[in-house]
């Protein structure tokens, strides 16, 4: 396989994998539920007794050493399934922190890596050295998630 065709290869399967995601967020914005997510997510975490706090910011997400989950206003304040999802999915990531601290840090590092020698893997291209930065960066990213 040339170098072309393995760079179309991987366009075509991140732009499919963009078009499934927009069709599914569609989706479920559309199928609404009786509540807010960012309450919701409040009162899972209360519940949790995990010490994190819900904030309205930029981005979805968790920071472990503010104890904080994120949530844009969008998701804070939104009434669908999706905006449900997103919120349980960050709640879950805190409740991961509570369960097992350390085995978050080793993924957290462990996805990091991976990420870096998939990036090398690409740069450097169709090679003995490319192949082996794609599969260290791989077998990294599996080992993350035991």
């Amino acid at each position: 396989m040339n170098g072309t065709l393995l760079a179309l290869t991987g366009l075509a399967l991140v732009a499919g994998y963009a078009v499934h995601l927009a069709f599914t967020v569609l989706r479920y914005r559309g199928v609404p539920v009786p509540l807010e997510a960012g309450p919701f997510a409040e009162e899972a975490l209360r519940k949790g007794l995990t010490g994190f706090r819900v904030r309205v910011g930029r981005r979805n997400g968790v920071r472990y050493p503010e104890r904080s989950v994120y949530l844009t206003r969008a998701v804070y304040e939104g009434k669908s399934l999706y905006h449900l999802a997103v919120a349980v999915h960050e709640v879950g990531h805190a409740l991961q922190w509570r369960e097992r601290p350390e085995m978050v840090r080793a993924a957290q590092g462990a996805l990091t890596l991976a990420l870096g020698l998939l990036v090398l893997g690409f740069l450097v291209g169709p090679s003995p050295l490319g192949a082996a930065f794609l599969t260290g960066g791989m077998a990294s990213s599996s080992r993350a998630f035991p």
